[in-house]
């Protein structure tokens, strides 16, 4: 080759390449939803959710809390669990204040959660006046001492479930009406011997910390049937209780309405979170929301994950591979962060994913068998409709003792194994606090999934 002719060769050869990056990101970006809006600068958006424990039941400390800051997260959702057993059930405060001042120290918020596990008493008592004052008053002690680290809280979790007409209600349901009485106070109630359970809970925490943030219980989808079935229509009865009650527009007792908004058939959530065209959030629960005069209050997602487990079980949600939830963790950041939620805002201001590490769950094999040779779509539910398990501690049964077929099975919702040892869903996660530009994240996360 002439030496001439060299420096043209590479003078095409760069062209060349320029030529084909460009239309590489052409490709990428026409593949790419427009987002309605740049990411918030801030990354406060970012939680998670995990136990204060490890497994081997120490509080969480290093090496963890700085890897969950090394991820990029800024707040972390945990419950506040009771110990011992019923009816002398305690808080081991020790232990969350190990965790709390570990999480602190890497610049880490709590979202803390108080729920039937914070005072594991029979769910046929949850609707009694009785467990309302305990469970205000323990909620109260809990503000008290954990106030300048904790500064928000979630009231239950997943009160709606299994709400529909007829229904009688999932393992973690609270009837609308009994809900208000435990947020605004129990009308029932004697002041002189339950003051906590009259005051309600939103109250009551306001007097410990006027500066804390109140939030519902995350509500355990984004639906709204035509069958009266589904969150939207559990919410819209919630504000018409509380309305009966002498609450308006500007007094609701809550700061923020937290989701989880699960899958159901199809996982992908650029396909279920716009049911019928419509963003669910925008149209299942703002909607409710902007009938009462609420329509600038903001959302939690306080869960949202994808199951990686490797065998089906018949009462949880379909496995999707590892790469796909990888995939699915931007997407529906990617709606939740930019996709407006009123007629033009974005209100969706946290996203926790659901979780941090693979665990497992107890479960009844009675009516969550291994289901084999079906394929996912079938094994699914509506999630409406849908069984859903126990968390890891079941709900003891009428003589204190959980069901006799009990057993645990995989669990496998983290961004890391079992082991600590990350999966795909963990870089991106980071990736998703650290990049500024959408162009390249749908390539690393492209998967068998993608349209």
């Amino acid at each position: 080759m002439k030496g001439s002719e060299k420096p043209a060769l590479i003078i095409g050869s760069m062209v060349a390449t320029f030529v084909l990056v460009l239309l590489l990101q052409a490709v990428i970006v026409a593949q790419t939803p427009e987002p309605a809006r740049d990411v918030p600068e801030s990354r406060q958006s970012m939680g998670m959710n995990l136990s204060p424990y490890r497994p081997d039941g120490e509080p969480i400390d290093e090496p963890i809390v700085g890897d969950l800051e090394n991820l990029g997260i800024k707040w972390m959702r945990f419950e506040f669990r009771a110990k011992g057993t019923v009816p002398d059930t305690y808080i081991p405060v020790e232990d969350y204040a190990v965790a709390a001042d570990n999480l602190a120290a890497h610049g880490i918020e709590i979202l803390g959660l108080v729920d039937y596990t914070t005072l594991p008493w029979s769910k046929e008592t949850w609707s009694t006046t009785d467990y309302r004052e305990k469970f205000i008053s323990r909620t109260v002690d809990l503000v008290g001492e954990f106030k300048d680290r904790v500064g928000a809280w979630e009231i239950w979790n997943e009160e709606d479930l299994g709400y529909g007409p007829g229904d009688p209600g999932g393992n973690t349901y609270v009837s609308p009406l009994h809900y208000a009485y435990l947020l605004g106070g129990d009308p029932t109630a004697n002041d002189l011997t339950h003051p906590w359970a009259a005051m309600g809970v939103y109250e009551a925490i306001k007097s410990q910390d006027p500066e804390a943030i109140v939030s519902l219980g995350g509500l355990s989808n984004a639906w709204k049937g035509e069958d009266g079935r589904g969150a939207g229509h559990y919410l819209a009865e919630l504000y018409q209780r509380l309305s009966d009650m002498g609450y308006e527009a500007g007094t609701w007792p809550f700061d923020v309405v937290a989701v989880h908004p699960y899958y159901g058939h199809n996982p992908d959530p650029s396909v279920y979170l716009f049911d019928g065209g419509d963003y669910i959030l925008r149209a299942n629960l703002w909607t409710v929301m902007n009938a009462n005069g609420d329509g600038d209050k903001r959302f939690w997602i306080t869960e949202i994950g994808w199951n990686t487990n490797d065998k089906q079980w018949a009462c949880i949600f379909p496995s999707v591979s590892e790469a796909s939830q990888a995939s699915y963790l931007w997407r529906s950041w990617h709606i939740f962060l930019t996709e407006p939620t009123s007629e033009s805002e974005v209100l969706v201001d946290k996203v926790f994913w659901f979780m941090y590490q693979d665990t497992g769950i107890w479960v009844d094999l009675d009516t969550c068998p291994l289901v084999e040779g079906q394929p996912l779509a079938d094994v699914a539910a509506d999630p409406r409709t849908r069984i859903m398990p126990p968390r890891v501690t079941p709900t003891p049964g009428a003589d204190r003792a959980p069901e006799s077929n009990m057993a645990i099975i995989d669990f496998w919702w983290g961004v890391v194994h079992g082991d600590y040892v990350p999966k795909p869903a963990y870089y991106i996660y980071r990736l998703f606090g650290q990049v500024d530009s959408y162009i390249y994240l749908p390539l690393i996360v492209r998967d068998e999934a993608s349209p």
